[in-house]
């Protein structure tokens, strides 16, 4: 999501091309802990020069301290970083420094974490993704950078940072090409810190006076940005396992959600007696969809503080990473919806459907045999959702002139026609069927000659309702299935 934004890269650029004092504009680190995003320490302001060199000392600090003690670097020997993290709190400042800040947090394995109603914008979003666990295993390290569903995180390109004035080609063409060797420096360290291409891409493709905000579940999970911490589900379904595997593999592959993954083989759930849930698609990606994954979901206790830790792991292809509760939610789903009412208090959320909504004119017609008792303009409202077992349940309700409502529930064979079951019948691709010939004759009367009909009998009076789309077969959306 783009909003305007003011640049921040520019300022470090001004300050390699002039003689600009840093102090006045420079950022405060303090020390107070913070419970919430498992921060022992937070950077406010502008980031400046010499910021790395000041937490880099603060971090070894903070490691030979008492505070970071086995419980804090390896938690339950399962996770980590529950108190070992640097809050950023940042409008932005120089890019030079933010990339120092990236590599530093990367060098000294230490998460960052962006705060409820906190900002981490530009050069301050750069160091953010520098954040990282490790483990004293065989399990290779992880991304560490936590964002408040009420926080706010934004890229943008950098600015050249020339001020209005009149300046000769020189200091122009050095501005520019220390913009260009930012850009490079923080590619050169992309891959190691796990920035992806595309996050790259738009952060390049972002004018420098706007910021790209991250909005949305599905960009925090491919760009392996955790949310957190949120109202969680109580349990891992069989649409929370589906869920997260595809945002798990998009984020592997650093591909774009396309639609909700599916095993042609077994999928199964089951709770151990720690209380775990196991969940395991047999197939469905990679090559030939041929690949499984298993995702593990340690549910949190209501009541207590919101956590900030992973929830379980994710294994695609033999590689093990961190799964969190965020990725059970769809890709569309705003992280503002994540949010807790109160981060001391954790919260478990009932099922989270997926809806999506369409609309659709055309005719109400009710049929006696072929007789037509009412044909009426009507509108159609649908409500699609998808629930934890991935079943599709379709209600559409018609609305007649009137106002007036036939409300028809479908779920996969089996109809409700206004509370009654029944079966949906002379479907447009049908021939042959008297009554479909009525409708069709009504249809061609308005001037469409390849209408979609669909009908429903009423067992209890014997009459047939019937829908007939205002718009052709070949243009109506009338049996397109739920937006994933």
């Amino acid at each position: 999501m783009k909003t305007i934004g003011t640049p921040c890269w520019a300022l470090g650029i001004i300050l390699t091309i002039s003689v600009t004092t840093s102090a006045a504009i420079a950022g405060t680190i303090n020390t107070a802990p913070d419970p919430v995003m498992g921060c022992f320490a937070e950077l406010n302001g502008p980031i400046a020069a010499g910021d790395s060199d000041k937490l880099s000392t603060l971090i070894d600090e903070f490691k030979d301290s008492d505070a970071y003690s086995d419980e804090y670097r390896y938690g339950d020997g399962s996770f980590s970083q529950e108190k070992g993290r640097v809050c950023l709190n940042s409008p932005g400042g120089s890019l030079v420094e933010g990339i120092a800040l990236a590599q530093l947090f990367h060098r000294k394995r230490v998460g960052t974490a962006v705060g409820r109603n906190k900002s981490c914008l530009s050069a301050c979003a750069v160091a953010f993704m520098g954040g990282l666990v490790a483990y004293e295993n065989d399990v290779v390290d992880q991304p560490d950078r936590i964002l408040h569903p009420l926080g706010k995180l934004g890229f943008h390109s950098p600015d050249l940072g020339v001020p209005t004035g009149q300046y000769d080609e020189k200091v122009v063409k050095k501005a520019y090409n220390i913009a260009l060797k930012s850009v490079s420096s923080l590619l050169d360290i992309a891959a190691a810190i796990a920035f992806p291409n595309s996050l790259s891409t738009t952060m390049l493709a972002t004018p420098a006076e706007e910021m790209y905000i991250v909005s949305s579940v599905g960009e925090a999970a491919r760009w392996r940005i955790a949310i957190a911490p949120i109202a969680e589900p109580a349990q891992l379904t069989i649409r929370g396992l589906v869920t997260t595997c595809g945002h798990v593999d998009n984020a592997e592959l650093d591909t774009e959600w396309r639609s909700l993954p599916q095993s042609y083989g077994t999928t199964t759930i089951a709770q151990s007696d720690r209380g775990t849930w196991e969940g395991e698609m047999e197939d469905g990606f990679r090559q030939e969809l041929a690949t499984g994954c298993s995702v593990s979901f340690r549910p949190i206790i209501a009541g207590g503080r919101g956590r900030t830790l992973p929830s379980g792991w994710a294994i695609i292809s033999g590689n093990y990473v961190h799964s969190w509760a965020y990725q059970t939610y769809g890709p569309k789903t705003p992280i503002t919806q994540l949010a807790l009412a109160d981060d001391a208090f954790a919260k478990t959320s009932a099922a989270s459907l997926e809806t999506s909504e369409a609309r659709f004119k055309g005719r109400c017609i009710v049929l006696k045999g072929t007789d037509v008792t009412d044909n009426d303009p009507c509108d159609l409202l649908r409500l699609v959702r998808r629930g934890e077992d991935l079943k599709t349940r379709v209600i559409d309700t018609y609305v007649w002139p009137s106002g007036a409502k036939t409300v028809v529930e479908n779920l996969e064979n089996v109809s409700r026609l206004n509370g009654v079951d029944t079966q949906r019948d002379l479907e447009w691709k049908n021939v042959g069927v008297p009554q479909k010939r009525v409708v069709q004759s009504l249809a061609a009367a308005k001037g469409n000659n390849d209408p979609m009909v669909v009908c429903w009998p009423n067992p209890n009076s014997g009459n047939r309702f019937c829908f007939l789309d205002d718009v052709p077969s070949s243009q109506s959306a009338f049996f397109s299935g739920p937006d994933e």
